[in-house]
């Protein structure tokens, strides 16, 4: 066993140094002070079902930017709740606002992205910026956004907000959402290879300039997907066109999940899904993660029991919690929830598994009133 641990360690010490290399890979949003109105024009674009508790404080936070985007399309996607109306009180106020009904979904596309082609097919800004309902924005994203895109010129950006978390399961699991880009993605690969195995982006923020956004097919091209923002990326990729996975946390914040029960559908309908439903990918993750951050705390544990100190458990236990924590940090979470890292990956394979039996089993994944398959 001190030989397996003395290997696992060893593997978490050379994870550790690829993460602290990795993260200076990441570049990040920088406001700079100029002329903005040599900027190019942003359409902000929120699909929004069953957002009435979202939608009020996502629109004040666009609206007070320092630097204001073209328009604000909001999509209202057949929500049962007070949505629409709310938008429509904000829309007399502020004329940039302008709500949009949804047409009724057709066979063959997910919801979330036959929301977002209607609002590209509406948006006359020259860059597009899909935003979740639950983001909120600080005063000056779009200044730091601008110098961003007028240098690019063309392709797409996007990048992790910082993960405002509450319920416990939301301290544990989302915050490894962060923690595996860091430790497999190599960062720099993902602007500057155009293999497409080297993608990332986070739904809750993309930015893409529109006529790339229409080169690769917009959102009709990867209509059947559950992880519209992984595709559209590959897309951008494959077609040649720049890519960027940048760092926005300081600007962009969300909360994803309120409770343990979304924390667990939300996870269940993503994770199998990114892993293109390989169940031989699924398993050698599970070996791979059990045996580096489960098996070392389980005789980490048992030495406890028996009164003996195993130093390689000890070792690997350490370094897990060093290469999370600087995860977190790097988030903008707190540092206490690396210590928690056996119980954080533990609760992930679980989803991780049920994820998979759910698509096997053809039941599929219940989300906001919809079932994806």
């Amino acid at each position: 066993m001190d030989a397996i641990l003395l290997i696992v360690s060893t593997i978490l010490f050379m994870q550790l140094v690829f993460v602290i290399v990795n993260l200076s890979q990441l570049q990040s949003l920088k406001q700079e002070h100029g002329d903005n109105s040599t900027f190019p024009t942003i359409s902000v674009l929120i699909p929004a079902r069953n957002e009435a508790n979202n939608i009020i404080d996502s629109l004040h936070s666009i609206l007070q930017q320092s630097v204001p985007p073209l328009e604000i399309l909001v999509l209202d996607d057949h929500s049962s709740d007070q949505t629409a109306i709310l938008v429509e009180e904000i829309a007399k106020e502020h004329p940039s606002v302008r709500l949009i009904t949804g047409e009724a979904l057709p066979s063959g596309w997910q919801g979330k992205s036959h929301a977002c082609h209607q609002l590209a097919q509406a948006a006359q800004g020259e860059w597009l910026l899909f935003l979740d309902a639950d983001v909120r924005l600080s005063k000056h994203v779009l200044a730091a956004v601008g110098p961003t895109i007028k240098k690019q010129k063309t392709g797409m950006i996007s990048g992790f907000p910082k993960q405002v978390v509450g319920s416990w399961m939301e301290k544990l699991v989302v915050s490894m959402m962060m923690f595996v880009i860091i430790c497999h993605l190599p960062i720099r690969l993902v602007r500057t290879s155009q293999d497409s195995k080297f993608s990332a982006a986070h739904g809750g923020f993309i930015l893409i300039e529109q006529s790339s956004y229409w080169q690769v097919g917009g959102h009709e091209t990867i209509r059947e997907a559950l992880l519209d923002d992984m595709e559209m990326i590959k897309a951008v990729k494959k077609a040649g066109i720049p890519a960027n996975l940048m760092k926005i946390d300081r600007y962009v914040s969300m909360r994803m999940y309120h409770n343990q029960r979304e924390v667990w559908r939300g996870y269940q309908k993503n994770i199998f899904a990114g892993l293109n439903k390989n169940i031989g990918l699924m398993l050698s993750v599970v070996i791979y993660y059990f045996t580096l951050y489960l098996l070392p705390f389980g005789v980490l544990l048992y030495g406890i029991v028996v009164g003996e100190l195993y130093v390689w458990a000890l070792s690997a236990y350490l370094l897990a919690v060093i290469t999370k924590t600087i995860s977190d940090v790097s988030n903008r979470m707190l540092p206490l929830y690396g210590v928690f890292i056996p119980f954080s990956v533990f609760l992930v394979l679980a989803i991780g598994i049920d994820s998979a039996c759910k698509s096997f089993s053809k039941q599929g994944y219940e989300w906001k009133g919809r079932r994806y398959f």
